[in-house]
This record gives C-alpha cells, structure tokens and sequence, in this order.
C-alpha cells in the first residue's frame, strides 16, 4: 500500500499573524511575546509578503539600537522561504535544512498568507512519526498534553516558555 506524501498544510501553524512593513519594531517585539511566536512574516500595504523577522533578530536589533526608531522593513530578511499549501513536506523540510532557515511561510494565491512552517512543526510531525513508530507511551503522552516537555537530564522545559519572556 502507497501511503500519501504528507503535504504542508497538513502540518503549518494556520492563521499566522503578520506585520506591516512600517511597523514599529517594538510594536513587533511586543506582538511576539504576547502571543509566543519565533518567526512572523512582513507583508506590504498591498498584503504582498514582503520579507520575515525572527524572534531573535528582532531582539538582537532592539538591544544593539536603543534610541532608534526602527521599522520591520529596517531588520527584515526580504527573501523569505514562501510555500505553497499543498507543498510536499520532504520538499519544504530539505530546503529549510539545506538553506538553515527556522520558517516557511505558507502563502496561497490570492488568499494571500494562510500560515507558518516551523522548525516547531517539524518537531511536532517527527514527535508523531515516533508515536506511531515506536508506540505511545501513556506517562510520556500525559506529560507532553500538561506542556511538560523533558530536556536533556529530564530538566522540565514547559515552565521556561516562552524563553523571553
């Protein structure tokens, strides 16, 4: 029996929020924490995207530019990995290892930005290919559903995250 290929949309974060390009970046910095997100794309007046910040080059231009007003565009990466939905993931997931890029954002036509592939998508779809491989085991599912995911040295991580906070 063939099984299907899994397709991008199938595994993305829907309804990822987006930014302006004339966005203040503290008003960025600001959405990011509120709503604990890593990546988030830069779209034009138009809703054309236009480019990505991460978390961390967002902080890392706030830290290095007090004083400055800086604008979403000013800190962008304006090529961004842009998707379609139905995209293959073994596709997606090879150029997001091959480029070292954490994102892909997920765009249909017209409809403009439908969501976000993460490098927090693909662990979740590798956690699921190992649940299916190698069985659930039911103290290990209860403690991930609780959020209480175990770092190395059984460490629990969940009340550390969102890390910048």
């Amino acid at each position: 029996m063939q099984k299907s290929i899994p397709l991008v949309k199938q595994y993305m974060t829907g309804q990822a929020r987006t930014v302006r390009a004339d966005e203040s970046l503290a008003e960025v910095s600001d959405l990011m924490h509120r709503h604990a997100i890593r990546h988030v794309p830069v779209v034009s007046g138009e809703g054309t995207v236009v480019g990505i910040l991460s978390h961390g080059n967002v902080q890392t231009a706030l830290t290095h530019c007090i004083g400055k007003t800086l604008r979403a565009e000013d800190v962008m990466l304006p090529t961004p990995y842009v998707v379609s939905p139905d995209a293959e993931l073994p596709g997606v997931v090879d150029h997001m290892i091959s480029a070292k890029i954490g994102s892909a954002i997920v765009q249909d036509g017209e409809a403009g930005v439908v969501g976000i592939f993460t490098t927090i998508d693909a662990l979740a779809f590798l956690r699921e290919i190992l649940f299916i491989q190698y069985g659930t085991d039911p103290e290990r599912s209860e403690s991930l559903s609780k959020g209480r995911f175990t770092g190395l040295g059984g460490t629990p991580m969940g009340d550390r995250w969102p890390f910048w906070t």
